[in-house]
């Protein structure tokens, strides 16, 4: 399989899949790479082949994170009806609740067949429905379990300005942004997304807004 496109899908365009990265096991399977069409993994390529193919799923396997957001990211925007799946490693529940967050609609392990996988996202689509690998969906319901516990046990309490400045870091607001809507200094922001952190338990502010989403804050 070279950098470039691989696999000509040979079906519909609307059971096509654009799969962006690497996908070994694919090549075992001949039967299913009718449907599949692997470009060369940067946004440009992901956009030419996205208004091309006219995908019904973007598939993001094994490759760059950085790089891998770059292009998907892209190719939605070319072809925005497309579905998006993700590939992942079992223990990188971050990850799997990062591509959720933003719309992702299968997330199996990278070590799902193909078969299954593609069945998977026919399923999805078909019953327009979010299907993820159940250790990806145990993991995240103990992490879920085990913030709520934490929070509870610390005795953590937003005050109403936090919460403001947490609702507009969820929104994806800077500090100086939110310093502007709320009409404070940026000093007095930083001051409040430290506090936020920490009783959040939070390393960074895309953490603390995920960590609220799971606390139901």
């Amino acid at each position: 399989m070279g950098a470039a496109v691989a696999l000509v899908a040979k079906g519909r365009a609307s059971d096509s899949i654009l799969l962006l990265g690497e996908w070994p096991a694919l090549a075992r399977e001949h039967r299913l790479s009718g449907r599949v069409q692997r470009c060369t993994l940067t946004p440009a390529a992901a956009t030419i082949a996205a208004l091309r193919l006219r995908p019904a799923w973007i598939l993001c396997a094994s490759a760059d994170e950085k790089l891998l957001n770059l292009s998907a990211a892209v190719a939605r925007r070319a072809e925005p009806a497309a579905k998006l799946a993700v590939l992942g490693r079992g223990e990188d529940i971050v990850r799997c609740d990062s591509w959720l967050r933003r719309g992702c609609s299968v997330y199996l392990r990278d070590t799902t067949p193909p078969a299954t996988t593609i069945a998977l996202m026919d399923v999805a689509q078909s019953r327009a429905v979010v299907v993820v690998d159940e250790s990806f969906n145990k993991a995240l319901m103990a992490r879920e379990a085990a913030l709520r516990q934490a929070f509870m046990t610390e005795g953590a309490v937003l005050t109403k300005r936090e919460r403001e400045v947490l609702g507009l870091i969820e929104l994806g607001l800077t500090n100086a942004s939110i310093a502007r809507t709320l009409s404070l200094t940026e000093g007095t922001i930083e001051f409040h997304v430290t506090n936020l952190l920490g009783k959040l338990g939070a390393a960074n502010r895309t953490q603390a807004a995920s960590t609220a989403v799971l606390l139901g804050l």
